[in-house]
């Protein structure tokens, strides 16, 4: 478990010194910002532009569950009733998924389509975009390409996602 944890990243804010011990300590090593929201991204964490997530979703709509961030057995924290019925009440239809555009260019809340039909908006449009995507059933089909405005999009799945 340690060795597939250290593939993940990390983010340690401390001064210098301290850096380099906790670093040599956890037998990590240091790379520039740009590989870390690319690892972040290949991952399905969102890491730039958090702010235009705020107030818009819940965190199990942010795979938070998936990635045991949420603790159902206690807590108190903002939206936690409605975490909780989402997840008793199997009605999770939603999730930000990272998305690659493969034509084009997108923006924020761009709608994207599926035989026009509407099945998500474009939440963070930069070089590492997500957008929080409806999904009906587990058999949702990703890998392909949609239309976003005049672009083309392939929604990705993380590979711990169920």
């Amino acid at each position: 478990m340690i060795q597939e944890i250290k593939n993940w990243g990390g983010r340690i804010i401390a001064n210098l010194e301290k850096l380099y011990m906790s670093l040599k300590k956890m037998k990590l090593k240091s790379s520039n910002i740009d590989e870390y929201y690319k690892l972040s991204f290949e991952l399905g964490i969102p890491q730039s532009n958090m702010d235009q997530l705020q107030e818009r979703l819940f965190g199990i709509e942010c795979n938070f569950v998936e990635l045991n961030a949420i603790d159902f057995k206690k807590g108190c924290y903002v939206g936690q009733e409605n975490t909780s019925r989402i997840k008793n009440k199997d009605k999770l239809n939603k999730r930000l998924l990272p998305l690659q555009v493969k034509k084009g260019s997108i923006n924020n809340n761009d709608t994207i389509t599926s035989n026009n039909v509407e099945i998500g908006k474009v939440l963070i449009a930069n070089k590492f975009s997500f957008a929080l995507i409806k999904f009906k059933d587990k058999e949702f089909e990703y890998n392909k390409e949609f239309k976003c405005g005049e672009a083309n999009i392939e929604i990705l799945k993380p590979n711990w996602l169920n």
